[in-house]
């Protein structure tokens, strides 16, 4: 029996981390399904890899919180 995982983002589309305050724009390069159900999205951003779950990913940059950072 096939498992289908559907992600509301597209490979190669450009996302952003809410909680990282430099909003370092970053490419989706895989998703993996986990056991529970869940999914984990696979981000690259400067030759650095690193796994997320959909809820901390936003499409839009937060203007606030990188302002706020300087």
């Amino acid at each position: 029996m096939p498992i289908i995982v559907r992600c509301k983002y597209d490979y190669g589309q450009i996302v952003y981390v809410r909680t990282d305050v430099d909003q370092y724009p970053r490419q989706i390069i895989g998703v993996q399904g986990t056991a529970d159900g869940g999914m984990l999205i696979k981000l690259s951003t400067d030759g650095d890899i690193s796994w997320h779950y959909d809820c901390e990913l936003s499409s839009e940059k937060d203007l606030m919180l990188s302002l706020n950072n300087n």
